[in-house]
């Protein structure tokens, strides 16, 4: 007997409390999966990400409210769960990826103290709320990077700099 089988077997003995944990599980996956898809973003691909994931969760509510035979609501509710996981771990394999591309390293003299300032302000440049603020306070950007390099260079390695 396949595990499909068995899991629809003790799914349609359960049915009422089935629907109920289901119900729970099912949103309880797709919110995490929105979760995750609004951390990279709300531009277009990440609606259309969000509507591919609340489409598996409401297949599955619809054959539920419109009371289609329980097998059918128990292969949505299978169907809709395993998309939404594939997706989970897909998307957070994929952002995982672009995010480990960093390779951290351990910082030995000014040239990497200059480079994670300079890295750190450059990020800060192209923040449309941050940007505005720095750029109102600092007029040179270069003087300020060197100023920043040697009060991190100072407190990283203990040395005095004049």
């Amino acid at each position: 007997m396949s595990l499909y089988l068995k899991l629809r077997g003790i799914y349609l003995s359960y049915y009422l409390l089935a629907v109920a944990a289901s119900i729970i599980i099912i949103s309880v996956v797709g919110s995490i999966n929105v979760m995750i898809i609004n951390m990279g973003g709300n531009d277009g691909k990440a609606i259309l990400e969000m509507a591919l994931v609340r489409a598996a969760s409401m297949g599955f509510l619809f054959t539920v409210l419109a009371q289609i035979k329980p097998v059918y609501v128990f292969n949505f509710f299978i169907w809709g769960m395993l998309f939404q996981i594939i997706f989970l771990v897909l998307k957070i394999f994929i952002e995982f990826k672009k995010k480990s591309c960093f390779i951290k390293k351990e910082i030995k003299n000014r040239a990497d103290v200059f480079f994670l300032v300079d890295n750190f302000y450059t990020k800060v440049g192209t923040n449309s709320i941050l940007e505005p603020i720095f750029n109102d306070a600092i007029d040179d950007w270069q003087h300020h990077l060197e100023h920043l390099t040697n009060f991190w260079e100072s407190i990283l390695f203990f040395k005095k700099i004049q």
